[in-house]
């Protein structure tokens, strides 16, 4: 079976975060874990829609350790999709000259990263870091080819593949939708639950 990612690759395992997503004091603690040691200035922005509750956990424990009249914002884009999970105009302001770390639950090639990079960098701003719960292939994302430091609590690869590159591709079945397992009940394959 074949799980498809958000950077158009395909993965014979599946990184679960949903149930880590469910329980807030969980999260609270894994975002503290990725946010430790990190200056109170950033913005903290997300490469995926699916990592809102991560990405605000993260904000939020950036602005535990602060001065009361500090404002850290926290913005969750797509723009694999052309989804922005903000206005992105407050975005744009918020952004506009300023450090800022960009978090997700894993990544699998960086592409994800880069466009959101991107983003920030077309607004003058300036990304200072990034944090990942799973970095799924540390040799490709690395402060070398990011152009900041990256943190992960998990760095192991996990291989995706282009569809057509992978033997079995057209023979086992794809899921594409977020709830990835409790579609095929009987899926008895390679999946990693975080908690």
């Amino acid at each position: 079976m074949f799980f498809g990612l958000t950077c158009g690759r395909v993965s014979t395992s599946y990184i679960n975060f949903r149930k880590l997503y469910s329980y807030p004091s969980y999260l609270k603690t894994v975002a503290r874990m990725l946010m430790k040691g990190q200056r109170n200035y950033s913005i903290v922005v997300g490469a995926t829609i699916e990592a809102a509750p991560l990405i605000w956990e993260c904000a939020d424990a950036v602005t535990g350790s602060c001065s009361v009249d500090f404002e850290l914002r926290a913005f969750c884009l797509c723009p694999d999709y052309g989804q922005y999970f903000a206005d992105y105009h407050a975005f744009e302001a918020a952004t506009f000259r300023r450090p800022v770390i960009i978090v997700d639950g894993s990544c699998s090639t960086g592409n994800s990263l880069q466009k959101v990079r991107q983003l920030v960098e077309a607004n003058d701003g300036r990304v200072v870091g990034y944090r990942l719960i799973w970095n799924r292939n540390p040799l490709m994302i690395n402060k070398d080819t990011m152009g900041a430091p990256v943190v992960s609590l998990i760095n192991q690869e996990i291989k995706s593949f282009v569809p057509e590159e992978h033997p079995q591709w057209g023979i086992w079945p794809l899921v594409t939708d977020v709830g990835h397992p409790e579609h095929f009940p009987d899926y008895r394959g390679p999946t990693i639950t975080i908690l």
